[in-house]
């Protein structure tokens, strides 16, 4: 079992519990399993060099299971689409909300 797989479990105590009401969990490990073994030239740019770590050659943190770069990328962008799609609802709710206030006999 990887890292990934014992933190959703705890984070699944934490809701089961009640400690955590609505918690966000990316996993992209399964996603990613398919081009790992690919030739990095025929990958997309977005997914060559993927252990490829930010920092210099060394430095602490720049184990197995830490993400890369590109990986930290990919988590930013999923949970940037999924903030924007509950803006989405949210707006979508304010503007049905300031039409039924328009027309109180929702005849719009």
């Amino acid at each position: 079992r990887n890292i990934a797989a014992r933190r959703r479990e705890l984070l699944q105590d934490y809701v089961d519990f009640g400690v955590l009401k609505d918690p966000v969990v990316l996993s992209i490990e399964d996603a990613m399993e398919e081009f790992a073994t690919l030739s990095e030239d025929i990958l997309p740019i977005g997914l060559r060099e993927w252990r490829k770590f930010g920092a210099p050659k060394g430095a602490p943190g720049q184990a197995p299971h830490h993400p890369g770069v590109k990986e930290h990328e990919l988590l930013g962008w999923l949970l940037a689409m999924h903030f924007l799609a509950s803006l989405e609802l949210v707006a979508s709710d304010l503007v049905m909300d300031a039409n039924v206030d328009k027309d109180p006999y929702n005849l719009v």
